[in-house]
């Protein structure tokens, strides 16, 4: 069967709460960063590739939400999926090409189906 390689993005910031720097996980990627999805299959997806990169505390700090994924903090536990984080997000990319907006945290493959279905998820009309 088809493999497609995949990339966790994410991007380091200081947490709302705290300030302490902390690592945000953005999405599941396959093409370029600005594409990343983040649907409930792509989160379980980045958990498994972030173990496998001896990222756990990372996947640790996941959890789906309604925008798809939610990081904590690790510092102090607090949720990071916020509008401030997404517009950092933005900014970064903007101001960045593609290959230094957003941190590369962990790299694998996935099957094609499943890619089609963490793609097909984030737009199920």
């Amino acid at each position: 069967m088809a493999e497609v390689a995949v990339r966790v993005v994410g991007l380091s910031w200081g947490c709302w709460k705290c300030r302490e720097s902390t690592v945000c996980v953005l999405g599941l990627t396959s093409k370029r960063l600005r594409d990343y999805k983040t649907g409930n299959h792509a989160v379980e997806v980045a958990k498994c590739l972030l173990i496998a990169a001896d990222k756990a505390d990372i996947a640790d700090c996941l959890a789906p939400s309604v925008k798809g994924i939610a990081s904590h903090c690790a510092a102090c536990g607090a949720v990071q999926d916020n509008f401030d984080l997404r517009r950092e997000a933005r900014e970064r990319y903007y101001w960045d090409d593609d290959n230094a907006a957003y941190d590369a945290l962990a790299d694998g493959s996935v099957d094609y189906a499943a890619w089609r279905e963490i793609e097909i998820g984030e737009f199920p009309w």
